[in-house]
C-alpha cells in the first residue's frame, strides 16, 4: 500500500512538472547569443513578421508565472503568430548592450523588433514597443492584457 501510495504520488509530481512551462531559457555566450538572434531575426523576416524580443531570467518570479502561461491558451495562440526570441539575462549581468539598447530597467520584458537588416547586430535594431510583464504581481500582465497588446503590435 505505501509503495503503490509512493508510486501514484511520484506519478502525480511527474504529470504536474510536465504541464507546467517551468523556465527553461539557456544562458547563451555572446557569440551563440548572436546567432541565435540572428537565426529567430530571419525567421521573423521569411514570415515577415515583426520580432518578439522576450529579456528574462531564471530566478524572476515573474518569468516564471510567464513561462506557464505562454503555455495555456489564449496566449499560447497568439504567440503562436509572432517570432519570439528568449534571451536570458541572468542576474542583469548577461547582454548588458541589449538592456541598454532596449531600455530594460525590469525582468520580465517584451521588446518588439522590426529590423531591417538581421546582419546588423541586435543592439542596433529598431524597437517598436517594450512592455515589462509582471503576471506573479498580477500588475500589467493579465492574460487578456498581454493577447490585446500582441495584438495591437502585429503588423
Amino acid at each position: 500500500r505505501t509503495l503503490l501510495t509512493i508510486g501514484i504520488a511520484s506519478a502525480l509530481l511527474v504529470a504536474c512538472t510536465k504541464a507546467s512551462g517551468r523556465y527553461d531559457v539557456p544562458e547563451r555566450q555572446p557569440v551563440e547569443l548572436r546567432s541565435y538572434l540572428e537565426g529567430r531575426c530571419n525567421v521573423a523576416k521569411a514570415a515577415n513578421q515583426q520580432l518578439l524580443l522576450e529579456l528574462s531570467a531564471p530566478w524572476c518570479s515573474d518569468c516564471q508565472k510567464l513561462a506557464d502561461l505562454k503555455v495555456a491558451e489564449p496566449l499560447k495562440s497568439a504567440l503562436s503568430r509572432w517570432t519570439v526570441a528568449e534571451v536570458n539575462v541572468r542576474d542583469f549581468d548577461r547582454h548588458v548592450e541589449l538592456l541598454e539598447a532596449f531600455d530594460v530597467d525590469a525582468i520580465a520584458t517584451w521588446v518588439v523588433i522590426s529590423p531591417s537588416s538581421c546582419s546588423t547586430p541586435p543592439a542596433q535594431w529598431p524597437a517598436v514597443a517594450r512592455r515589462t510583464v509582471e503576471p506573479a504581481s498580477g500588475w500589467l500582465s493579465s492574460t487578456k492584457e498581454l493577447v490585446r497588446w500582441l495584438g495591437s503590435m502585429a503588423r
